[in-house]
């Protein structure tokens, strides 16, 4: 998957990326990118057991640990707490 992801390599291992929506679909498919090319990568979603089978499958391929995060983006108190 990963090498479909972009034409050139990516310079991004010192890079930490952040995905809303990550256990599934398009923020998946990033998240296995960015995992790939080295990046550390925290995936968030509202869906508590997606996104635990979304971690695991994504540390069993990547470089580095995937951190996840049960989050809603549509309540600010939840989008705030991101970053914090």
């Amino acid at each position: 998957m990963a090498d479909k992801c972009y034409s050139q390599p990516l310079d991004i291992e010192s890079s930490t990326v952040l995905i809303t929506g990550g256990s599934s679909g398009i923020g998946f498919g990033l998240a296995q990118c960015f995992i790939q090319a080295g990046a550390s990568v925290l995936i968030t979603d509202r869906r508590e057991q997606q996104l635990k089978e979304a971690a695991d499958e994504l540390n069993r391929t990547g470089k580095k640990k995937v951190i996840f995060r049960l989050n809603d983006v549509e309540k600010v108190n939840e989008r705030q707490a991101l970053y914090e």
